[in-house]
């Protein structure tokens, strides 16, 4: 089994990852909510007071890529509460945190809103767009550097966990055996109970020979287009509930 340099990082993410929560929705749905959902790239960051110096607000520039939803512009920008002013701070939780050079995939709210997050679901509602070192194919990960995958039944989940590449924008896809690796190094040992069989007269018997499993298929990818027509399902099957009613 190989263990590359990287172990560290990897063990940052395996305990990341296994702190969150599992989310209540999958991405399709996210994008659906939006009324503005956009690719597009964070060329700039600024910070400023709201209203009444109550808030401190970041707003996040986009040079937009392309438009799935709303007004078809080439800036976006996307307010988030939180953050730095004259070195005066503000913390809000679960907020979505972008970082300039980076690519991603946005479900938000408008602005005028005031939501404390214009991003769907504040912290879950977008996606960064990387390149899969392995394949030189965009990939699309969560906020906990999860793979976006679409199953065979047609959902848009949070699937295997990312780790950095040797090069900014890329990642790597840790194996199965890497992963239970970190995972032996991080948890608490405890023993393994192992079960004791014994037929009725109280003799230990050997236990019956369990058939192996086949293998499941490893999920693919969600590309941009299962994304996008994926969040076009929902909202085609919201707006025809919303008939009948």
């Amino acid at each position: 089994m190989r263990v590359t340099s990287s172990l560290a990082v990897l063990a940052a993410v395996v305990l990341a990852a296994a702190s969150s929560e599992a989310a209540p929705r999958g991405a399709a749905e996210r994008l659906a909510t939006g009324e503005r959902v956009f690719v597009g790239e964070v060329i700039g960051v600024s910070t400023r007071w709201g209203d009444g110096r109550k808030m401190i607000w970041t707003d996040y520039l986009f040079a937009v890529e392309e438009t799935w939803t709303g007004t078809d512009a080439p800036r976006q920008v996307v307010s988030v509460a939180g953050g730095t002013v004259d070195g005066e701070s503000i913390l809000v939780t679960h907020g979505a945190r972008f970082e300039v050079g980076e690519t991603y995939l946005v479900s938000a709210w408008g602005n005028e809103h005031l939501y404390s997050s214009a991003v769907v679901e504040g912290d879950r509602g977008y996606y960064r767009r990387v390149v899969d070192e392995a394949t030189s194919s965009e990939v699309f990960l969560d906020p906990e550097d999860r793979r976006i995958e679409a199953r065979t039944d047609g959902m848009l989940v949070s699937g295997r966990l990312s780790a950095p590449a040797g090069k900014r924008g890329f990642v790597r896809f840790p194996t199965d055996e890497e992963l239970a690796y970190v995972r032996a190094q991080t948890e608490e040992k405890t023993p393994a109970l192992v079960p004791v069989y014994l037929d009725p007269s109280g003799r230990r018997i050997a236990p019956l020979p369990v058939a192996a499993e086949a293998a499941a298929p490893e999920p693919c990818s969600a590309s941009r287009s299962d994304l996008r027509s994926g969040m076009e399902r929902v909202r085609k099957a919201v707006s025809s509930s919303r008939s009948v009613k």
